[in-house]
């Protein structure tokens, strides 16, 4: 952090640090105005205060390398072996926590997390009914 002017700057290396954008990706972000930037001795500093409000927009949500996780509801299918049609339900039903930006459906790591522990334990649940059937025979 840079103090100038009695206001306190993130440098531009610190901004990708702390937001998880990868440098073009700042830059396109301050050519299209979301994020402004002021140029010091040939250094770029971004205001702490916007970049914090950056940080809970949804802007932030689409574009972060590592705070936030998306897929859409077909790769998130393949990925946990489910139809596309279960996501969706899940979705409607609450069962799965998620924040729509645009068309994308946003799981954040906890929440897929969350799902595989569930989805674990049916299988755990399923597998201990098939045994006591089993026994009774």
């Amino acid at each position: 952090m840079v103090d100038y002017q009695g206001e306190v700057y993130y440098t531009s290396e610190e901004v990708c640090d702390l937001i998880g954008y990868t440098r073009s990706t700042l830059m396109k972000r301050v050519q299209a105005g979301k994020v402004k930037q002021i140029i010091v001795k040939r250094t770029a500093l971004f205001k702490k205060e916007e970049i914090d409000m950056l940080c809970e927009t949804e802007d932030h949500m689409l574009y972060s390398k590592r705070r936030v996780v998306r897929w859409t509801p077909k790769e998130l299918s393949e990925l946990l072996g489910v139809s596309i049609s279960t996501i969706y339900r899940w979705v409607r039903e609450e069962k799965v926590e998620v924040e729509r930006v645009g068309r994308f459906l946003i799981f954040t790591e906890e929440n897929l997390e969350k799902i595989i522990s569930e989805l674990e334990k049916k299988c755990q649940q399923r597998g201990e009914y098939v045994n006591e059937k089993f026994r009774t025979i």
